[in-house]
């Protein structure tokens, strides 16, 4: 079954317990602690669940431009891979590129970089080329009651206990039942990582995970 904001929001008020008819936490408010706790599992997962793969845009350069504005791909969160055709491009830091070519001397771009809102390439595009992006998303914010949610079931409780997280937190609310609700959220955050970012199903292998619990990715996040 696929799980919508109502049904979340009516997870989260049986969570709560003491607020079954939206006294303390209106239906609103209950929706922005959803969606808060939805951005949070992602950035906590780094962006690398199921959901957020597939990500895919093209940026088309223009000879003499470096430059390129990032809202053309939609809810870009994290690269995973720049091709100029079939050749990779590899990352790198402004700074080291301007120090490296100051004049902006032009050619074919074989690095990229991301600054503010926007990626650039060195050399300098002496041409127009398609630059195919593929990357992880940032998943749209649940807008409406009958919005799904792009993870699968399993993941509702981690929501769910995160959102009353941040009730409890709230002024009206109770620092210890807080606590209680962050390490809750916190266990169920380990069992989805457990489930889907410990195994590479490419390779047939397991990452390792370092001692803050994150998985050892080197993978660049651009926020």
């Amino acid at each position: 079954m696929a799980t919508t904001l109502a049904n979340l929001r009516s997870s989260v008020r049986t969570e709560v317990k003491t607020d079954p008819n939206g006294k303390i936490w209106t239906d609103a408010t209950l929706d922005t602690y959803i969606n808060d706790a939805y951005f949070q599992i992602q950035s906590d997962g780094l962006f690398a669940w199921p959901a957020n793969e597939n990500g895919s845009g093209t940026i088309t350069t223009v000879a003499g431009t470096q430059e390129y504005a990032l809202s053309g791909l939609s809810l870009f969160g994290q690269v995973e891979l720049i091709l100029n055709s079939s050749t990779e491009l590899w990352p790198d830091t402004f700074k080291n590129i301007k120090i490296r070519n100051p004049l902006n001397v032009q050619g074919t771009p074989n690095y990229y970089y991301i600054r503010g809102s926007n990626m650039g390439f060195d050399p300098v595009p002496s041409s127009a080329l398609s630059i195919s992006v593929y990357y992880r998303k940032i998943l749209a914010a649940l807008s409406g009651d009958s919005t799904e949610m792009a993870f699968t079931d399993d993941f509702s409780p981690a929501i769910v206990k995160y959102a009353t997280y941040l009730a409890w937190s709230s002024p009206r609310g109770n620092r210890q039942e807080a606590e209680y609700k962050i390490t809750d959220y916190q266990r169920e955050l380990a069992k989805l990582r457990n489930a889907y970012q410990l195994r590479d199903l490419t390779a047939i292998n397991y990452r390792s995970m370092r001692s803050d619990g994150y998985s050892n990715y080197s993978d660049r996040l651009y926020f």
